[in-house]
């Protein structure tokens, strides 16, 4: 059996049970799908810096997570912790499938621009008013 996966992985204590008991869910019990992480906060610093701050600003997973890499390697160089060097491996098979979602929310993206300025259009012609381009 093999199945398309990504793992985010930060060795953190409280994570890795979490990560076990996912795992064990996934194996011996048949979900699809299972999220594992700790309890001593909402996300780790990697997590916080990718998934809270870098994916918020490019549809890339990998981009995200380049971003995300350099935030926690200047943060650990600030507060003199040793680097924990995340790393990233994409397969061929989830490469394509990344590739294909940061398409479509890159798009998704673009389109809702320019929805937002054609109805921004239309008020401002109906109210004789000119139109705000602030984007």
């Amino acid at each position: 059996m093999s199945t398309s996966g990504v793992s985010i992985h930060r060795a953190c204590s409280s994570g890795l049970n979490a990560i076990a008991n996912a795992a064990q869910h996934i194996v011996h019990e048949g979900a699809s799908v299972m999220v594992g992480c700790g309890v001593d906060s909402k996300l780790t610093y990697f997590g916080k810096a990718y998934f809270d701050e870098a994916l918020r600003e490019t549809p890339s997973f990998v981009g995200a997570f380049e971003t995300a890499r350099q935030t926690i390697a200047a943060r650990e160089r600030s507060q003199q912790f040793t680097p924990s060097n995340p790393q990233l491996f994409v397969g061929a098979e989830i490469a394509a499938k990344l590739e294909h979602m940061r398409q479509r929310v890159a798009g998704a993206a673009v389109g809702a621009v320019a929805a937002n300025c054609a109805v921004g259009a239309a008020h401002a012609a109906a109210c004789d008013a000119p139109v705000s381009r602030a984007h």
